[in-house]
């Protein structure tokens, strides 16, 4: 039973990350097309990113090292 619960952790968290995913690539990619029409600066661009990505990239190895971690 045990084994099952962890499982269904692993299946959760997946699941999480890949929403987590899309969402990060879309806005991304958003902000990025703003800044090719001009609506944005670098700079703003940048501090988004870093905001979007780093979050991001801790969940992601956080996820990695540990698939069943609540």
């Amino acid at each position: 039973m045990n084994h099952k619960r962890m499982n269904e952790t692993h299946r959760i968290n997946k699941a999480v990350i890949g929403g987590y995913s899309v969402v990060t690539v879309l806005l991304q990619a958003a902000y990025i097309l703003e800044l090719v029409k001009g609506s944005r600066t670098v700079p703003y661009i940048l501090i988004f990113s870093a905001l979007n990505l780093v979050p991001y990239v801790i969940s992601l190895v956080a996820y990695i090292k540990d698939k069943e971690s609540n």
